[in-house]
């Protein structure tokens, strides 16, 4: 036989709706029958698997299979006699070849020969194109019994086996004795088990062997890889250092990567550090070019990005979900939004369009001048505003258009003055700004002024320009380290009487602004960090901004909503923060405080072991239990109990609290019941203050003229010297066992090394304003303060709450 690619044994034709399983297993077996073990198949079939719904066209390959095939078998059924296709494959067959190269295989039906033909009157699987073309009657073979009767049940195997039938169809095909063939096959079969089962002994042995080998060498391989991932993963933070000021994105990739790899004490600082570089993070975003336009919607739930290659996206600001609104043509230049995040506008160039959900997008009338430069979304999402530049051309005439989604309507409007910003408070008022410090209020009815175009002082040469979301709040930056922001709401001696607002900058210059929609917050860019600070009336002290890292340059600020959430763009990425949150990995639990003053002592703070409770010592002597889960329960113990203590640790199963009596002595008491009967007390380390115990409780690390150190607890003798800390260092803990110690400074910063290795502490920030008092558990893993405490000492009461990570 043949073994052309062009050349078929067999071609089977059939109805597809009766017989689709039945072919198909009768290809499958002729295939296989009696093939030897290097072959790939015994015979080529050809069987179409085309839907006899498709197009004509589809007939040109089945005649390119009946040309190439040497034997015809027809699966035989009132079905298949029924088919045009199968009629249509018969009669070209009946038409090219012969008769005595076609096989017949009933699957339904009947078949009845009556002398010269087929009779007619009882056969019904036949198509009668074959009526006069057999001289005698042929052989068919039926596989009737292979049918299922019923239908089949959706759970019932889907395939058929034929078994010994095939040869029925293979002998003629292959011109072999059937009996032969069958022989055959059952030698080729017996010879591949006796091939199979040898295989499987052989390898059975190799692997014996190999398994014996393989021990010795495989614990080299595994001392060699944990001896690569501890370098790898100690290369990799030790570079996070480095990366953290100007790609923080990455220098936290590396730190998780690095702990993934090898979780030791330098990767666990790594990630530690990278974590709570920047508190206020709360995620990256990247796109496919530069970010050169961004907004947020002003219920705080989308924003809107363009990007230098065109592309106009949504990003949702909960989830971090991204979708392409469209593109335009050239690079984004402006983006805008409305406040429930429906409406989105974007202009670029000499082109704008709008998206609103449920609708196709539209193309914008470009306003008179050169080229676009903003755009604006009333908050309903109903008008779509533009603007654009001078026009050299035409006498320095610049341009606004409005347009009215609800009602097709387009007004423009032509200004000499041209309008660097736009925002719309309401569907009712446009206001147009630009950095030479003018701005005006439009109706957008009529799109004419409410006032005269209004002017402030911003300098010969402003630095910066930034309006509020909604445009109530107007800001210029001239390079005096202070950010002027005016009101635009209400009439002009209104404002005049409220005066303007006021807030700070790092230096004289700033990259980008972003107002909050209220006004309470500024925000401004420098050397790739972000300065947030609240805005202050004329004559009051203005607080130092806080500073957010972790970027080489910062192109774009938006508020999102309200002035705890902002969007920055930096490069190819948006970066969401929330001012708000303690920190990546922290959640805020109510605890209670009992704090009397700002120049009273700190509050102290301690984990139990398992980091589930929290004691809590105020400086009025009242001390809080608070379980740490979401439902947990607080316990207060009142000033008789264990008036003037301090929290000195706990062991390590968290059973007994340690407390400093007024007088120095320590004291051992019950976790379940502080103001039980005291367990033991100590008068050796009465003249320190004990900040943690070790694992066996025999030693104690104490602080003392910023000095941390090891003594005993029987007699206070000195062990060592733990670390010197500087002259503005404020508090000491210890975690449970002296794992690890931590202290944390008037600078919010920490730091955090292990007694073993006390030379060498690893900072970590902690959040922008400074801890009161914090503390650890370092066998849970958890880490606690208490944040609210100003630098500047005072008599006021002071009101907090309790943060864990």
């Amino acid at each position: 036989m043949r073994a052309s690619v062009d050349h078929y044994d067999a071609f089977i034709s059939y109805s597809h709706q009766a017989d689709k399983l039945l072919a198909q297993a009768l290809q499958t077996e002729l295939e296989k029958f009696a093939r030897p073990w290097y072959k790939p198949r015994a015979l080529r079939v050809f069987r179409d698997e085309t839907s006899l719904s498709m197009t004509p066209n589809a007939w040109s390959t089945i005649q390119a299979g009946l040309e190439k095939a040497e034997w015809f078998v027809l699966m035989a059924s009132p079905a298949s006699a029924a088919s045009h296709w199968v009629s249509q494959e018969v009669q070209w067959w009946l038409t090219h070849r012969r008769t005595d190269r076609m096989l017949l295989a009933l699957t339904d039906g009947d078949i009845r020969w009556l002398g010269r033909d087929f009779d007619w009157t009882m056969t019904t699987a036949l198509p009668r194109a074959l009526a006069g073309r057999f001289g005698e009657e042929p052989l068919w073979i039926d596989l009737r019994q292979l049918v299922p009767q019923q239908p089949a049940a959706p759970t019932a195997p889907s395939r058929i086996t034929l078994g010994d039938l095939v040869a029925e169809f293979a002998a003629p095909i292959r011109n072999r004795p059937k009996d032969a063939l069958i022989g055959a096959h059952l030698r080729l079969g017996k010879r591949i088990r006796r091939l199979i089962a040898s295989t499987v002994v052989v390898l059975t042995l190799l692997s014996a062997a190999a398994v014996s080998a393989a021990v010795i060498a495989n614990q080299q391989r595994l001392e060699a890889e944990r001896q690569a991932r501890v370098a790898k993963s100690q290369q990799l933070a030790a570079n996070i250092d480095a990366l953290l000021p100007t790609q923080l994105d990455l220098a936290q990739l590396l730190a998780v990567q690095a702990y993934r790899i090898d979780p030791n004490r330098q990767t666990e600082m790594a990630l530690l550090q990278a974590a709570n570089a920047s508190p206020a993070l709360v995620r990256y975003t990247h796109f496919g070019a530069s970010v050169t336009a961004l907004v947020g919607s002003a219920d705080g739930r989308t924003a809107v990005i363009g990007t230098a290659d065109g592309e106009v996206a949504t990003w949702d600001v909960a989830s971090g979900a991204r979708r392409t609104a469209g593109k335009l043509s050239g690079s984004v230049a402006s983006v805008a939004v409305s406040g429930d995040g429906a409406v989105v506008a974007a202009a670029g160039g000499d082109g704008a369009t709008v998206w609103a959900e449920g609708s196709p997008p539209a193309k914008l009338d470009k306003p008179a001048g050169e080229g676009i430069l903003a755009a604006a979304v009333s908050p309903s999402g109903r008008f779509v505003a533009l603007s654009a530049g001078p026009d050299l051309g035409e006498d320095g005439a610049t341009g606004v258009v409005l347009s009215d989604r609800t009602t097709g309507r387009v007004r423009k409007a032509t200004t000499t003055v041209w309008p660097g910003l736009l925002a719309m408070p309401t569907d009712s008022e446009l206001i147009a700004s630009n950095d030479s410090g003018n701005w005006q209020r439009l109706r957008t009815a009529d799109l004419s002024g409410e006032e005269p175009p209004q002017v402030v002082n911003a300098g010969a040469h402003p630095r910066g320009l930034a309006t509020s979301a909604n445009g109530n709040f107007f800001g210029y930056h001239s390079g005096s380290g202070m950010v002027q922001i005016t009101a635009t709401t209400g009439d002009v001696a209104a404002r005049e009487e409220e005066g303007d607002l006021f807030g700070a900058t790092a230096g004289s210059e700033a990259e980008t602004m972003a107002i909050s929609p209220d006004g309470r917050t500024l925000a401004t860019a420098q050397a790739g960090r972000i300065f947030v600070t609240p805005t202050v009336g004329p004559g009051q002290d203005q607080p130092s901004p806080s500073a957010h890292g972790g970027n080489r340059t910062i192109s774009e600020l938006a508020f999102a909503g309200d002035g705890e959430h902002l969007l920055s763009a930096t490069g190819t990425a948006v970066v969401l923060w929330d001012f708000d949150q303690p920190g990546r990995a922290g959640v805020d639990l109510p605890v209670s405080v009992d704090q009397g003053c700002y120049s009273c002592e700190a509050p102290q703070v301690m984990l139990s072991p398992d980091g589930q409770r929290v004691l809590v010592a105020g400086s009025r002597g009242v001390i809080s239990i608070r379980e740490l889960s979401a439902a947990g329960s607080e316990v207060r113990l009142a000033p008789d109990d264990v008036g003037g203590y301090r929290l000195a640790g706990s062991s390590p199963d968290g059973s007994k609290w340690y407390l400093q009596a007024p007088d120095g002595t320590l004291e051992i008491r019950s976790a379940a019941a502080l103001g039980a009967p005291i367990l033991g007390r100590s008068r050796g380390l009465a003249p320190y203050r004990v900040v943690g115990l070790t694992a066996d409780e025999q030693q104690a690390v104490t602080y003392q003229d910023q000095k941390l150190e090891l003594r005993s607890v029987d007699d206070g003798k000195l062990i060592r010297t733990l670390f010197r800390q500087g002259a503005v260092d404020y508090h000491v803990v210890v975690g449970a066992g002296a794992r690890r110690l931590s202290s944390s400074t008037r600078r919010p910063r920490a730091s955090t090394w292990p007694p073993a290795d006390a030379r060498r502490p690893a900072k970590v920030r902690s959040p922008r304003s400074m801890p009161a008092a914090i503390t650890s558990s370092f066998n849970a893993g958890a880490a606690f303060w208490r944040s609210g405490m100003p630098t500047a000492p005072s008599c006021s009461t002071v009101s907090s709450r309790a943060r864990t990570t």
